[in-house]
């Protein structure tokens, strides 16, 4: 753990009991309110890395190291504004790059093209904060791109960015990502008619269904 005491250059007290337990909460304090959130889980496919950073950025890099291309999402549509950072990881399918970009500001969910990195299609979100990551689904030999955000679910076509449909009447989504088997999508999320303060624990449900 980091030690307070060692940062600030003074003895541990006397008792040691008393030093652990104020170095506990120090670590505590310091990893809650002050250490930066973990960076979105990069996708990998047989020609390289794609990752996804907390400033913006989105790169695409050989096995090697070598960049292929690189773009700025806070330059090219603004800053995140999002508690906790951003949360959301890339998805993927065999073409295309996926980031679902759900926060206070103008939100997105953005398909970029592996081998340039130019934007393949953009369609927009409601402002609302999640940290949610889209997953990608063959659904009748076709892939749809699916997000689970903001009190409903939607899958849009992976080609066009077409909205195919929608799943709404949730809430307590902001965070689960989706999940699908094969037959049946599983999202966590809460009814929204049962959801209170005193009841939160017992609204929290997995909804799933059949393709």
């Amino acid at each position: 753990l980091i030690s307070f005491f060692s940062l600030v250059r003074l003895p541990p007290p006397r008792f040691s009991f008393l030093w652990w337990v104020f170095d506990l909460f120090f670590f505590c304090f310091f990893f809650f309110f002050w250490a930066p959130p973990p960076p979105p889980t990069p996708v990998v496919d047989s020609r390289g890395v794609y990752g996804f950073f907390e400033g913006g950025d989105i790169v695409a890099a050989t096995h090697a190291g070598e960049l292929l291309w690189r773009r700025s999402l806070v330059k090219e549509y603004g800053e995140f504004d999002n508690h906790h950072g951003l949360g959301s990881s890339p998805a993927q399918s065999d073409a295309a790059v996926f980031l679902h970009i759900q926060h206070r500001g103008p939100s997105y969910l953005l398909c970029l093209d592996k081998q340039t990195g130019k934007t393949r299609w953009k369609v927009e979100r409601k402002s609302t904060m999640s940290w949610s990551t889209p997953i990608v689904a063959q659904v009748g030999g076709k892939p749809l791109v699916i997000v689970s955000a903001g009190g409903e679910a939607d899958a849009y076509d992976a080609a066009s960015g077409e909205r195919i449909w929608t799943l709404g009447e949730m809430a307590g989504n902001a965070t689960p990502s989706p999940l699908f088997d094969g037959q049946r999508r599983c999202l966590g999320a809460a009814v929204a008619d049962f959801e209170t303060a005193s009841n939160g624990a017992q609204a929290n449900v997995c909804l799933v269904w059949e393709k």
